[in-house]
């Protein structure tokens, strides 16, 4: 259905065309050519009781009484347009007929507080002329709002609805109308359409107060999608599922649970993680499950270690070096004493330079810390805020420097192991040739220099390893939801690698009943570290790789473990009673934006009124406002009602295992049968009898149901 909140139906203002003039006929014909359902009377400076009275007889329409006045603020005039509840035209046609007291509709103004003064007494809602001719400054719109005081009833119109849909890009409460200057093209002007039929004035302004964004009740056309599913092996059910609340309701015993089950299979069979759910008759379990902390690999994030610190690959692949005996040489010095014949260059060559891995290794992480940083900089966008020609140098710049630490790795990557052939090579060939000879070859190297030089990068590296197994823990926080005086309750969630810190209890990344051999070899770590220069280092070396093998631990990220503390916003230890555990558990399971589909099963369990008020209405509301999908069966009136739901189920037990499904809305008032929309229920009606929480917790909600419902 299309409403037009800006309709004139008559020449008031000289400058006004004699086209606005409409007969009733022809507005009934023509609102029903447009399919506009409702219509609001704006004429200017005039309210035309009678011709209200007389429009207001078509079956076809709905019309609304209202007036366009000439405004007159601080900073200069622009144009309101005033909407009453029909069920005030008495009273607003007393105070038009005070106001204008047939001044001239010409050169006639009021004051933006003698405007608010008059008429907000009334059940009003206000639009004005918004970077549409004549403009309300913005000066003068702040002052409108603050003497509003808080209202939710002022909204902009700007020329047109392309310009509307770029003042809710700007949170800008929109709406908009025909402003009709010919009546023979009506149904070619821009008229909004709404998402859904409106009963009455009162189910209007319930329906804006949906969203903060108004304009979205006329532009967006609610996404939804029909789901199919069988709660029970002899029915089948499909529902129109929305992006916004949809509730479930009705008595114990007609398959709510069951069919909200069946909807979350649905969705989670689509293979995405986007699903999220509550069931208040399962929550031990589920209370387990949000406190409970995991050890994930990024915690060392947390900690703040490299990877390459991490690493025991000096250990893993211990190599021993050893010193070349004074046995080699006197043996070689005897050898030469007999021998007679000339010998090569190379058999009497030595081999002076220490070859050790460090050198390149240090190459190549300082091009995986060089390459990392450079990733970090591009995962934020920064073509975004420099010019394109800074971006250039940053590329010519980047590419350049990683050109260059690359090919340092490179070069020294090749040095090495060219080292380690050329002494190689020098070994063999002295080998064979003196395979031959009854001769010894001199050693190549007295092994002094590497023998230290090996011991000293282990002892670097134990240095290393023995700090990161003693140190602190490192915490973050992890929301778990809020409760009433307590404030936030969140996990406090301890990382380390230090076996020392945590007990048996705690989640380890290598997996429970593990901590014992942890915490030895924290203790073997410490002694090498004292004994890598004695004798004894080989015997503590092999008895390190052998438990490190049999853990299979590659790496001290094995070390890692975690630890959770539920702890109140003050900063203490703290043990929600059931009731809390309740509560965070139905917080929790609202909590996280990046999911799209919310499935709560009777969220009232356990948490009281207050909570579901305070706290869960608040939530569900702003949900919906950014088009999740909430799917909620409920028997609590303050969920039922006051979420707003875009979408209503109601289910009747017609006993013999025989159900009836209504579907509706409490914006248009009416439940259709799903199998035969000729039946129909009162909304209002059937939630006030079906809900819970008693005539009080309705009084609140006269917007919905209405005073006349007591």
């Amino acid at each position: 259905m299309k409403i037009d909140l800006h309709c004139h139906t008559r020449k008031i203002k000289s400058g006004d065309s004699c086209n606005r003039n409409v007969s009733f006929d022809d507005f009934v014909n023509k609102t029903k050519l447009a399919n506009v359902s409702i219509v609001a009377i704006t004429n200017h400076n005039f309210f035309d009781y009678d011709q209200f009275v007389k429009f207001s007889k078509t079956k076809n329409v709905k019309v609304w009484p209202g007036i366009e006045l000439d405004i007159v603020g601080k900073k200069g005039s622009s144009h309101c347009i005033v909407i009453v509840n029909p069920k005030d035209v008495l009273d607003f046609k007393k105070i038009c007929e005070e106001k204008i007291n047939n001044q001239n509709p010409d050169t006639f103004n009021i004051s933006i507080d003698d405007l608010v003064n008059s008429f907000d007494c009334l059940d009003a809602i206000y639009i004005v002329h918004y970077y549409k001719s004549p403009s309300i400054h913005d000066s003068d719109l702040e002052y409108f709002k603050n003497k509003l005081n808080g209202k939710n009833n002022l909204y902009l119109e700007p020329g047109n609805l392309k310009s509307a849909g770029i003042f809710i890009a700007h949170g800008l409460q929109t709406l908009i109308g025909s402003d009709v200057s010919n009546w023979s093209e009506y149904e070619k002007c821009e008229i909004p359409e709404l998402k859904l039929p409106i009963e009455s004035f009162e189910k209007f302004k319930l329906l804006l107060s949906k969203n903060d964004n108004a304009i979205k009740t006329f532009l967006d056309k609610k996404y939804h999608e029909v789901v199919s599913v069988t709660p029970f092996p002899d029915f089948k059910l499909s529902l129109e599922i929305y992006n916004d609340v949809n509730i479930f309701f009705g008595g114990k015993g007609t398959g709510k649970t069951e069919t909200l089950k069946k909807i979350e299979a649905y969705y989670k069979s689509k293979g995405n993680n986007d699903v999220v759910s509550y069931y208040g008759a399962d929550k031990k379990k589920q209370y387990s499950d949000i406190i409970m902390v995991n050890v994930d690999d990024k915690d060392v994030v947390l900690i703040g270690i490299e990877d390459d610190d991490l690493e025991l690959n000096t250990i893993l692949n211990w190599n021993d070096i050893s010193i070349t005996s004074i046995k080699d040489y006197v043996e070689w010095i005897k050898s030469k004493k007999t021998s007679s014949k000339k010998n090569f260059g190379f058999i009497n060559s030595t081999f002076d330079t220490v070859i050790t891995a460090e050198k390149h290794d240090e190459s190549i992480k300082r091009f995986k810390r060089i390459n990392k940083g450079f990733e970090d900089i591009d995962k934020n966008e920064i073509s975004k805020i420099i010019d394109q020609e800074d971006f250039n140098i940053y590329k010519t710049i980047k590419s350049k420097i990683l050109n260059n630490a690359r090919k340092n790795a490179i070069d020294d990557l090749i040095k090495y192991h060219s080292l380690k052939l050329e002494k190689l090579t020098i070994d063999k060939m002295k080998n064979i040739y003196f395979s031959k000879k009854a001769e010894k070859s001199k050693p190549t190297e007295a092994g002094f220099v590497a023998f230290f030089a090996n011991l000293s990068i282990l002892s670097n590296r134990l240095k290393i390893i023995n700090q990161l197994l003693d140190m602190d823990y490192k915490t973050r926080k992890i929301t778990i939801g809020y409760l009433p005086d307590k404030g936030k309750i969140y996990i406090q969630k301890k990382v380390s690698l230090n076996p020392d810190l945590f007990d048996k209890e705690s989640k380890f990344r290598l997996g429970q009943g593990n901590l014992t051999t942890l915490k030895e070899l924290k203790k073997l770590f410490i002694k090498l570290e004292d004994k890598v220069f004695s004798k004894d280092a080989n015997e503590i070396i092999a008895t390190i790789k052998e438990k490190l093998t049999d853990l299979k631990i590659n790496s001290l990220i094995d070390f890692l473990a975690v630890k959770g503390v539920t702890k109140k916003e003050d900063g203490n230890d703290y043990n929600p009673s059931s009731g809390e555990q309740a509560m965070l558990i139905l917080n929790n399971t609202l909590l996280d934006d990046s999911k799209n589909v919310f499935i709560l099963d009777e969220p009232e369990l356990s948490v009281g009124h207050a909570y579901i008020n305070d706290v869960i209405v608040p939530r569900i509301k702003y949900l919906a406002s950014i088009d999740k999908k909430i799917i909620i069966s409920t028997h609590d009136a303050n969920i039922g009602v006051r979420t707003l739901p875009f979408q209503t189920i109601y289910r009747v037990d017609l006993g013999d295992n025989k159900y009836q499904t209504f579907i509706g809305n409490p914006f248009e008032d009416i439940l259709r049968d799903i199998d035969d929309s000729t039946k129909t229920l009162n909304w209002s009606t059937t939630a006030l009898k079906t809900l819970e929480g008693g005539k009080e917790a309705f009084l609140e909600r006269d917007i919905v149901y209405g005073k006349e419902k007591y």
